[in-house]
């Protein structure tokens, strides 16, 4: 069963994996130490160069739910069409039906 870890779903073992990097010692030193050495203009333009990332990605996949959504409806009123197509025959071929019963019914 896959694990929410900030609005990201992960597999276990993938899970288990990210926690124990997280929490491990070495690499709080390691961020700690990235961190520390980024002058604070440079960490806002990578933060902002972040931000613009993922404000593409968010618009692409919306996009994408969005092309598939108009598409779904696409498909639904070409099967709204075709089903009004069938019911037309059908009432015509009833309407035939019943006026052959009549035309035999007379004889």
């Amino acid at each position: 069963m896959s694990k929410n870890f900030g609005g990201l779903r992960l597999e276990p073992q993938l899970a288990n994996k990210a926690v124990a990097t997280a929490t491990d010692p070495n690499t709080k030193k390691d961020i700690d130490s990235m961190s520390n050495t980024l002058a604070s203009p440079t960490r806002d333009s990578i933060n902002a160069e972040s931000d613009a990332a993922v404000e593409r990605d968010t618009l692409l996949t919306l996009q994408t739910v969005g092309d598939v959504m108009v598409k779904q409806l696409q498909a639904e009123l070409e099967n709204q069409r075709l089903l009004g197509i069938l019911v037309a025959q059908n009432e015509e071929i009833h309407a035939q039906y019943m006026r052959e019963m009549q035309k035999q019914m007379a004889h």
